[in-house]
């Protein structure tokens, strides 16, 4: 300070490195003017260092410490100059300046160019090493359970409880405070702990001493909830029911005691709260009564507006499941409060799935303008779809009937050939059957199909019979012409398999068949003709009408007597009109014919070869062919009017 007026840029940039530090910068009420005069110039040419300069600094410095401490410690007050601060702070200050002191004497004696920057961070700053991955994560941020060692007869054990649970870093840790202070938690505590569980479970990504945690401590809370579910909030026990249907944990006598506490409060839950109430009931499968229930969908009708996508998705879904369908008045304002609220993004992917398979359990078809923009925020979402919920998406748009755009059914397929390993066999058959209803003017795309076969020929080993029926009826409604070895295997999967098929799926099978001109084994032949004569009455006059089709179509065998008959008596009994009579009749008749001339060839030795040469012959000229030639050929065309005459 005495030299401030006299220094130059050299002398009073060796001042600043002295004392620059940020523990002594506070003490020096003239630095802001020593470092404006020194801004002025970037780069300075420091040569032979004035050592005085800094040894008359450094002595003045400690004299000035000495002499505050020594203040401090005979009156126990501290100079004005000085910041409030203690005795240690001031030796500690000393040591500093003891330490510049001795860093003093190695001060090199040559010249050098150095920039104001790097004489003050010289001595100040250094560099760390970089730590292996394994010692970056801070082992207070990794899951390991630690004791809670604050006495349970204090008053903050509660709160420093609670804290702690909030604070838990994985289900381990969790698992240990249940386990020590289980007892003496309350129902708030107990419904935070459930709600931290749901959220780790939702997460993933745990190993399996965290699964383990989390499987032992969840059944452990839902007995405490049920101990301190009289002393808890209705409000509360909503939220731990959502929490314990994330959880897969279900008790009838809680869900009673919810129902029955939260009857009365309904109006004032917040609406987060009560869609995770009706989310919970519907996926426990526990229905309440019917008052409770229409109250419910009062209180979410009169607060409609306040509801963001999620919850209306959850509400609805609550509701179907339950079996539950709300007013006219209610479902128009739910999907109109829904194409609004959807545009938001807080509306995950889930939430269209939920909402539109409660739309289609409601039997409500929404307008052609909700369905476009129901489907263009669904695309804009395609990637974050499963499998499952992608092929649930697609059988949404057909049971809505409403056929999907061309741009949409683009991302689909390119999301499903993206899904395809991770398909399972409901999944894709669903997805498939959707496909196969919706008629699309298009084909799938080939990327889809050559993904396709692959899979479904790994999945004939896990399907059942219904659903290797299923499977052979959606390729070919699909117009896919698998090779020779996947039909093969196919066969071989349902040789085994087609004595225990239902009626319908006896049809599904033999029609695709049929259309594919696949001729199966005299194994298969066999079992399906024994099941189709033991469940003759089971079937339907369409059903049974196209089995006969396709075994004479295929060229199977002769068909029985007893499936002509029936298919008479059958058409009979459920009302056809006598065309529709006079069809099945011909259609029996041809059959008849078809076996007898069957018959005849085989006594004469006639061959398949021959056979197949002779129906390749040309067939005689119809009456309608034989009236165009005579016309010589020209076709049919309209009269043109005569221009006067109009």
């Amino acid at each position: 300070e005495n030299f401030l007026g006299q220094l130059g840029a050299q002398s009073g940039c060796l001042g600043v490195w002295s004392v620059t530090h940020p523990l002594l910068s506070p003490i020096f009420n003239q630095i802001s003017k020593l470092v404006r005069a020194l801004l002025h110039t970037t780069t300075i040419q420091v040569r032979d260092p004035m050592r005085w300069v800094h040894e008359h600094n450094i002595a003045a410095q400690q004299g000035r410490l000495q002499a505050a401490e020594q203040r401090c410690t005979s009156t126990g007050t501290l100079p004005k100059s000085l910041p409030k601060s203690s005795c240690s702070f001031l030796r500690q200050q000393g040591r500093l300046l003891q330490w510049q002191q001795g860093r003093l004497l190695q001060w090199p004696q040559r010249a050098e160019r150095a920039s104001l920057v790097c004489f003050a961070a010289r001595a100040l700053v250094k560099r760390r090493e970089k730590l292996p991955a394994r010692q970056r994560k801070r082992p207070i941020n990794q899951d390991i359970p630690r004791p809670f060692q604050v006495p349970s007869f204090v008053p903050e054990f509660l709160p420093r409880l609670f804290i702690e649970i909030n604070n838990a870093k994985g289900p381990r840790q969790l698992a240990q405070l249940v386990s020590d202070h289980g007892p003496l938690m309350p129902a708030q505590h107990v419904a935070s702990v459930l709600s931290r569980l749901a959220g780790f479970a939702t997460d993933g990504g745990l190993d399996e001493e965290q699964e383990a945690a989390l499987a032992r401590c969840g059944p452990r809370c839902l007995s405490l909830l049920q101990w301190r579910a009289d002393e808890a909030e209705p409000l509360m026990l909503a939220r731990a029911a959502y929490s314990m249907y994330r959880l897969g944990l279900y008790d009838e006598e809680l869900a009673n005691t919810i129902v029955a506490f939260s009857f009365n409060k309904l109006s004032t839950f917040q609406p987060d709260a009560l869609a995770g109430l009706v989310a919970a009931l519907g996926g426990w499968g526990h229905r309440p009564p019917r008052p409770w229930l229409d109250r419910v969908c009062l209180e979410s009708y009169a607060r409609m507006r306040s509801y963001g996508a999620q919850e209306l998705a959850s509400t609805a879904f609550g509701l179907a499941k339950l079996g539950h369908t709300p007013s006219e008045a209610w479902l128009d304002a739910a999907h109109r409060r829904f194409r609004d609220a959807a545009t938001v993004a807080g509306a995950n992917a889930p939430t269209f799935v939920k909402f539109g398979w409660a739309l289609v359990q409601f039997q409500m078809h929404p307008s052609f303008n909700w369905m476009l923009a129901f489907c263009s925020e669904v695309r804009q979402r395609i990637d974050m779809y499963t499998a499952r919920e992608l092929a649930t998406l697609m059988w949404i748009c057909i049971r809505l009937k409403h056929v999907p755009d061309p741009l949409f059914l683009e991302v689909w397929f390119k999301a499903a050939t993206r899904r395809m390993p991770t398909f399972t066999p409901p999944s894709l058959l669903l997805a498939l059957q959707s496909l196969a209803s919706a008629e699309l003017r298009t084909p799938a795309p080939a990327t889809f199909m050559r993904a396709l076969l692959p899979k479904l020929r790994e999945m004939f080993v896990d399907m059942s019979g219904p659903e290797l029926a299923e499977a052979l009826w959606c390729v070919v409604s699909l117009r896919l012409k698998p090779d020779e070895q996947w039909m093969d295997d196919y066969m071989a999967a349902c040789e085994g398999v087609v004595s225990s098929l239902p009626p319908q799926s006896m049809a599904d099978c033999a029609w695709s068949l049929a259309r594919l001109r696949y001729q199966p084994s005299e194994m298969w032949e066999e079992a399906a003709a024994a099941q189709v004569s033991s469940t003759l009455g089971a079937y339907t006059a369409a059903q049974l009408g196209v089995v006969v089709w396709a075994w004479g179509n295929v060229e199977l065998g002769p068909v029985p007597e007893t499936w002509r008959s029936a298919l008479i008596d059958r058409a009979r009994a459920e009302g056809f009109a006598e065309t529709e009579i006079k069809d099945v009749q011909r259609l029996v008749l041809g059959m008849a014919e078809h076996n007898s001339v069957e018959g005849r060839n085989d006594a004469a030795g006639w061959k398949p070869q021959q056979q197949q040469q002779q129906l390749q012959q040309p067939a005689p000229p119809s009456r309608l062919q034989q009236h165009k030639e005579q016309q010589g050929g020209q076709p049919n065309r309209r009269r043109k009017k005569d221009a006067s005459r109009i």
